[in-house]
């Protein structure tokens, strides 16, 4: 049986606080920040995914990339590229409407929100695209390059170990 992901926990965890918070906030103030509030929670959870080292990307790019890239320190570092792209993008989109205020019209919450989603998006496929491009002929050239360095140090430190130095 599959785990529930972070983000549908802390999608179920965030009602059930506005649940509670509704019988006690009165609804207008509530209402007002609504959006603003599940942004920030959003970005939060994403935040805290990459802190705790399972960014919330993790759960759906598992199911996308080949076994034996799952788990590698590679896969990691990809998803916490990823997170991150959606957390900045969720941050400054709460930012924004908190900067709005609560009299911001149906338009200037519905740009933040589509520009929350569209930018992250945008961004992700780029990086994407850069990850899993094929390498030029200038980064297999340094490439080859470090390792025939390396491999001629390794060599001499061999062969020689008096070049070492402590």
């Amino acid at each position: 049986r599959e785990r529930p992901d972070v983000l549908s926990l802390g999608g179920a965890a965030f009602f059930a606080l506005v649940l509670v918070a509704s019988s006690v906030v009165p609804g207008p103030a509530l209402e007002a920040w609504t959006q603003a509030i599940s942004q920030g929670w959003i970005a939060a959870i994403m935040w805290l995914s990459i802190a705790v080292r399972r960014p919330l990307t993790l759960a759906f790019s598992t199911k996308e990339a080949p076994a034996e890239m799952v788990g590698t320190p590679e896969f990691l570092r990809f998803n916490d590229i990823i997170t991150a792209m959606w957390a900045i993008s969720f941050t400054l989109g709460t930012a924004a409407l908190v900067l709005a205020g609560p009299a911001a019209s149906t338009a200037v919450t519905t740009v933040v929100v589509a520009a929350s989603i569209t930018l992250p998006i945008a961004s992700m496929k780029r990086y994407i695209a850069h990850v899993t491009a094929e390498p030029t002929e200038a980064e297999v050239t340094q490439v080859t390059q470090v390792t025939e360095v390396t491999q001629v140090t390794e060599i001499s430190t061999t062969t020689h170990p008096s070049t070492v130095t402590a």
